[in-house]
């Protein structure tokens, strides 16, 4: 999952992050849980973090459009 360039990855990751999560705060403790996948493998925080802030924004009308694309995203902008 690794994006083609930079500018990408700041109009369009970077952007979404800010989007779905708009407190600093929160963005960076889903960087951490992120940080512990790639140090370590450990995927429990990551997936309670994005269970827990991520889907939480989505309606259920939403899911109906919902696709791996979504979580492709989601983890990303992590």
């Amino acid at each position: 999952m690794k994006l083609p360039n930079p500018l990408t990855k700041r109009l369009y990751v970077d952007r979404i992050n800010e989007m779905l999560l708009p407190e600093p705060v929160e963005r960076d403790k889903g960087k951490d849980a992120a940080k512990k996948v790639y140090q370590k493998g450990d995927m429990e925080d990551l997936c309670r973090f994005v269970e827990e802030h991520y889907f939480m924004v989505f309606r259920n009308r939403d899911y109906r459009w919902a696709n791996e694309l979504t979580v492709k995203t989601a983890f990303l902008t992590l």
